[in-house]
């Protein structure tokens, strides 16, 4: 078994590159959103 960080962490990595590029639009809408919402409250 390769406890390789950067193995390890590859998948993930990969996962949210795509999350990224297929929504990341809507990712920083949200983002932008619940910002506002923490310095108001």
């Amino acid at each position: 078994m390769n406890l390789n960080p950067a193995e390890l962490l590859n998948p993930i990595f990969k996962a949210l590159d795509s999350l990224i590029e297929n929504d990341g639009v809507y990712l920083y809408l949200v983002f932008v959103w619940l910002a506002l919402l923490a310095i108001v409250g």
